[in-house]
């Protein structure tokens, strides 16, 4: 054990744990981002069904739109967020705001992951030091991010957007 190459191996086995993490982040993002397009898909027809009611598109746009908790017409309900529907169209189509927020979200996150569960429980758990770690937990993810990243398919290869 006491051999430097030996001491790689195993942590580079201790560190395929880490893409798995990785993975799951991963999925969450993959799963809000159908939820964003979903919000559109739902307020437009919200405004489809209204458009008889007003003279243009622009005044569907000024009308609130709110998220709660309960029935609307229930006075226990609870408001939990209102802006325009010309407000909300935008950031949730994948150019805007949501999705750029939620990737950048994304890479705070995995690298929280990295500090505090791919690498710090290495070091803990199997007593690495952090220049035998921080070597191989790069690879790691940097390795995961390349084959999976959100951007992946969408912007030339080495852009990440931020």
């Amino acid at each position: 054990m006491n051999d430097p190459k030996d001491r790689r191996v195993l942590l580079v086995e201790a560190m395929q744990e880490f893409p798995d993490r990785i993975d799951e982040l991963y999925g969450l993002y993959l799963d809000t981002t159908q939820g964003f397009k979903a919000n559109v898909d739902t307020l437009n027809k919200m405004q489809e069904a209204s458009a008889h009611l007003v003279s243009n598109q622009a005044a569907l746009d000024q009308l609130p739109f709110f998220v709660g908790r309960g029935d609307p017409n229930d006075p226990n309900n609870v408001l939990l967020h209102q802006t325009t529907q010309g407000q909300f169209k935008p950031r949730n189509p994948p150019d805007g705001s949501n999705h750029r927020l939620l990737s950048q979200y994304f890479i705070v996150l995995v690298y929280h992951l990295w500090e505090n569960e791919g690498t710090a429980e290495v070091r803990e758990e199997r007593e690495y030091s952090v220049e035998e770690v921080e070597p191989a937990a790069h690879d790691a993810l940097v390795g995961y991010l390349k084959l999976h990243g959100p951007w992946r398919g969408r912007r030339k290869p080495g852009y990440i957007p931020v």
